[in-house]
């Protein structure tokens, strides 16, 4: 609830409420026994939201350099986050009194950004933690494609708060270009809506896997039941996801006419293989009742993410079309080059509500534009100068 709530409460651009609420459950994290791995990720949502939004108000705080004069140094809100009390006939005593507590029992993060340091900007580390944060979301977190496409915005927006409006670099040793950061995290939104739509509707990359020969190689796993190209191991799935699937397939023959039971011989077949479309499209009406009640039934959620885990580890044609890829992660800290063939990306994003909507116009939306380089054109151009010389 302290999650939705700031949630709300950043929409209306209250970040001193959502920045005491966000701590708050911060905290409470620290003490859970089991948190839910979906409930850390839109933890990490909300945060980098409220951090971006300090920035585009302009009241973000940043520490002072270590040269900063004395009374700059003990007002910057981390002067005493060790909750190391001085001396009493220290001369920072009294101040520590004021502004020192005891320090928080929950992992050290970041709320005041660091005094800038000469040469860089920050951008890598920050790439690295967020690709971190992904990682968790693809393979713990049930995969929620809302929040990863909301972390690749985050990124995007660093990205262009720090080398955007001409603070672009080119490409140096050891390190990519700008250019090529961007393609990455446009490429990673695009694998993204891709993969949301893989299974259910038709999709290039769906079309190509399923057009993809089974491998004459492939094993089943020891002890497992041999299942066949569409079947599911009942054995591999959470128990109740098993009962519900064949629950339903026993609900079958109540219909008016009667005519669309399964037979006693297929159901005792259902009880070891399940049918590979009626299991994701199980797991796509556990995420449409999930993002209905904005996964407030925890339960509900944690059910939801242990399929996906079991269907990413038991199927791999579930894990090519529905989850990111590991290279498509890895692209963001250490990207290729970008093609050169004129390609144009667009992405729609919702806008931040009360910071670039006004309120007489709330159906204005975010749009994000990558433009690669067109090679064959750039020659043709160089190519006509040459001749007009």
């Amino acid at each position: 609830c302290e999650l939705r709530l700031a949630r709300l409460l950043l929409d209306e651009v209250a970040l001193g409420e959502a920045e005491v609420l966000l701590r708050r459950a911060e905290a409470r994290m620290a003490r859970c026994v089991f948190l839910l791995p979906w409930l850390y990720v839109q933890f990490c949502v909300c945060k980098l939201q409220w951090r971006r939004l300090t920035h585009h108000t302009s009241v973000a705080r940043t520490s002072p350099p270590h040269d900063a004069p004395t009374d700059l140094l003990y007002r910057d809100p981390k002067a005493f986050a060790d909750g190391k009390c001085p001396p009493t006939d220290s001369p920072l005593f009294r101040t520590f009194l004021r502004r020192g507590g005891s320090p928080p029992l929950a992992s050290e993060t970041e709320w005041v950004a660091e005094a800038p340091v000469p040469g860089d900007d920050g951008l890598n580390r920050f790439l690295n933690e967020l690709v971190a944060c992904l990682r968790v979301a693809t393979k713990e977190g049930g995969h929620d494609y809302t929040q990863i496409s909301a972390l690749l915005r985050e990124g995007l927006e660093e990205l262009l708060r720090l080398r955007g409006r001409g603070r672009s670099a080119p490409a140096e040793e050891g390190r990519p270009s700008d250019h090529d950061i961007a393609y990455a995290i446009f490429a990673a939104i695009e694998r993204t809506a891709e993969a949301k739509k893989a299974l259910h509707y038709e999709t290039a990359a769906g079309a190509a896997l399923a057009a993809a020969p089974p491998d004459p190689k492939a094993k089943d796993p020891k002890g497992a039941v041999a299942a066949g190209p569409g079947l599911v191991d009942a054995a591999q799935l959470p128990p109740r996801i098993a009962l519900d699937l064949q629950r339903h397939l026993a609900r079958q023959g109540f219909d008016a006419q009667g005519d669309l039971a399964y037979s006693t011989a297929a159901r005792q077949e259902a009880a070891k293989a399940l049918p590979f479309k009626a299991v994701v499209k199980h797991l796509f009406s556990l995420r449409r009742e999930c993002d209905v009640f904005g996964s407030i039934f925890h339960a509900d959620r944690l059910l939801c993410d242990q399929l996906h885990v079991s269907l990413a580890q038991c199927s791999d044609q579930y894990a090519k079309a529905k989850v990111l890829e590991e290279a498509c992660l890895g692209a963001l800290v250490s990207p290729s080059p970008a093609p050169v063939a004129g390609q144009i990306l667009f992405h729609w994003a919702p806008p931040d509500m009360g910071v670039l909507v006004p309120p007489e116009r709330p159906e204005e939306v975010a749009l994000f534009a990558f433009v690669c380089a067109d090679a064959e054109a750039a020659a043709a151009a160089a190519e006509a100068e040459a001749d007009a010389e």
